[in-house]
């Protein structure tokens, strides 16, 4: 299956939408890159990744690691 593009949106543990974008290009040999997450404060967000009639969530868990 070769999917061209997708919908995304990162949503917090109250399931409201905490960014989101459509059309993301994306493809199974390089992905994609979701770098709105640096400016998230830390803790626990859902990833919805959606493509034609498909769904997947991932759960995120974001850390201001600073070394």
């Amino acid at each position: 299956v070769t999917v061209s593009s997708a919908d995304i949106a990162i949503l917090d543990l109250n399931g409201r939408t905490v960014y989101s974008s459509s059309d993301i290009p994306v493809s199974p040999a390089t992905g994609f890159t979701v770098r709105i997450l640096s400016s998230l404060p830390e803790g626990i967000y859902f990833l919805k990744i959606s493509t034609g009639n498909k769904v997947f969530m991932q759960k995120l868990i974001k850390t201001n690691n600073q070394q």
